[in-house]
């Protein structure tokens, strides 16, 4: 996930919801609603899903030009064209966080292909994501007693660099 506007998102889904329940009582939950149509849902945008997916396309574009200089972060970290996550990408400094972010969720998103259009691929990425952050709020759902543990045996993490590590952990397990 982004890791910076989590106030922003959480403003956004509010608002979002205040807009579509307006002073009713019963309220369906958010991620009901942004349940693909077929599902039950109305196929609202999970925000911080697309904030992500927007950051990574463009992280991706600029990957692919030459000279720019996230070019050369990826080039010398070993991240571009990288599809696996690297064992020493917790090596990677904290000013480059966005890049460690690019290493860990590119890791499960299929390389584009040659006739896939630059939408195409944003729409994947977003559809890729928005099944990992669902599959995470799910399993962060059925804490057991102590609430210190996942059923899958992840410790519920205290940032969200953790809560990242943890969705990508839960979502391998369950595959």
């Amino acid at each position: 996930m982004v890791h910076g506007p989590t106030t922003c998102t959480r403003q956004l889904s509010t608002a979002i919801a205040w807009n579509i329940w307006k002073g009713t009582t019963f309220r369906v939950p958010m991620s009901t609603l942004q349940r693909p149509k077929m599902q039950g849902g109305w196929g609202l945008l999970d925000i911080g899903a697309k904030c992500q997916a927007l950051l990574l396309g463009s992280l991706w574009i600029q990957s692919t030009r030459e000279g720019s200089a996230t070019a050369t972060w990826l080039q010398e970290w070993n991240l571009a064209g990288s599809r696996e996550t690297p064992l020493y990408v917790r090596m990677i400094p904290k000013k480059l966080m966005y890049l460690h972010c690019y290493a860990l969720d590119m890791a499960y998103i299929k390389p584009s292909g040659n006739n896939e259009t630059l939408r195409t691929f944003k729409r994947r990425v977003y559809g890729t994501l928005h099944i990992v952050t669902t599959a995470a709020k799910e399993a962060e759902n059925n804490t057991n007693e102590s609430g210190n543990k996942l059923e899958a045996g992840v410790e519920k993490p205290t940032h969200s660099l953790g809560t990242r590590r943890n969705q990508i952990q839960l979502v391998r397990s369950s595959t």
